[in-house]
């Protein structure tokens, strides 16, 4: 069984906060454009806000890409071909994302 301590716990609940801000950056596009849309009425202020907004979760994902495990070190979402950014687990050393209390005492 792995050992957890608290700053392997600290570092897997930033992998799991980054996680959550991809998704809702993800799932926020939509209802974006359809505000933008509404208050603005313009075709090229949208085109200008949906551009812009495409690259935020651009730039979350590749963070939540390039996450290093905290028990091994190397890539947690992927090997060396292989990329996971749903994993619940470290690809190498199997280190859960979510830790159970018992596991901490």
């Amino acid at each position: 069984m792995i050992q957890i301590n608290k700053t392997i716990d600290a570092e897997l609940t930033k992998i799991r906060r980054l996680r959550q801000w991809a998704w809702v950056s993800l799932l926020a596009y939509p209802i974006i454009m359809k505000i933008f849309g509404v208050i603005t009425n313009s075709d090229d202020v949208l085109l200008f806000v949906g551009v812009l907004w495409a690259f935020v979760p651009m730039c979350i994902w590749g963070r939540v890409y390039n996450c290093k495990c905290p028990n091994c070190g190397k890539y947690f979402h992927g090997l060396r071909w292989f990329w996971n950014p749903l994993a619940r687990k470290c690809l190498h050393c199997g280190i859960k994302l979510k830790i159970q209390n018992a596991a901490m005492k």
